[in-house]
């Protein structure tokens, strides 16, 4: 589907209970598992092993996840379940009724636990057919391949920095800061009272502003 080095191909049947059977999970949540995912296979791994390059600082492996799906879509604290089942990065390809989407989270080690990540923040790509999912993997390492396959899916309308971990964090507190100024927005519309309403139109300007500021980032040609 990936259109990946056939060296990479493991091909693995993973039981959905192995990723929550140890977790303290609520019957709701372990219910999405069932009305969500059909099966999940783990179609490649991506390592010094399977393509002949180094290991990053940072990502020790990739591996693609096939999930097929009972509906279009997933929850996304599915996903973070999943990833924090395993300490390696993860590409989740997402398949359902001939269409497939691809998802990547930005996924960093836990300063707590050594053996845990977190993720940061996912991004995904449009619905399209499994034939335009091939993936080129570019990167000198395999920190280089994931910063790469990462970065195809940010959002093109927001700014991207040299450095990743920057971009994510900008990203992340762009997207806050226009939950902020629609909340704002539609406070000041529910507003009875003129003054009030004078107040917030302020205060909803100031946000803005502040949103443009943000949104106006130097935007860096970051692919190697």
């Amino acid at each position: 589907m990936l259109d990946l080095p056939v060296g990479t191909k493991y091909q693995k049947r993973i039981p959905k209970t192995k990723f929550y059977q140890h977790l303290s999970l609520s019957p709701k949540v372990k219910q999405q598992f069932v009305d969500e995912i059909d099966t999940i296979f783990w179609q490649n791994k991506l390592s010094p092993d399977t393509l002949g390059i180094a290991a990053g600082k940072e990502v020790q492996e990739i591996e693609v996840f096939e999930i097929k799906l009972r509906q279009f879509g997933i929850s996304k604290n599915l996903l973070e379940i999943m990833d924090r089942q395993i300490p390696y990065h993860i590409v989740f390809v997402l398949t359902f009724d001939g269409m497939a989407q691809i998802v990547i989270g930005y996924k960093e080690k836990s300063k707590k636990k050594d053996d845990t990540y977190k993720v940061e923040k996912y991004v995904y790509s449009e619905w399209c057919s499994p034939d335009e999912c091939a993936q080129e993997l570019k990167g000198l390492n395999l920190d280089g391949i994931y910063e790469n396959l990462l970065r195809e899916y940010l959002p093109e309308e927001q700014p991207q920095l040299k450095d990743l971990r920057e971009t994510i964090a900008l990203q992340k507190e762009i997207e806050k800061q226009t939950a902020l100024c629609a909340a704002l927005e539609n406070k000041m519309k529910k507003e009875r009272q003129f003054n009030k309403q004078v107040h917030l139109n302020q205060e909803l300007r100031e946000q803005k502003a502040k949103l443009e500021g943000m949104l106006s980032e130097q935007i860096s040609n970051c692919n190697e």
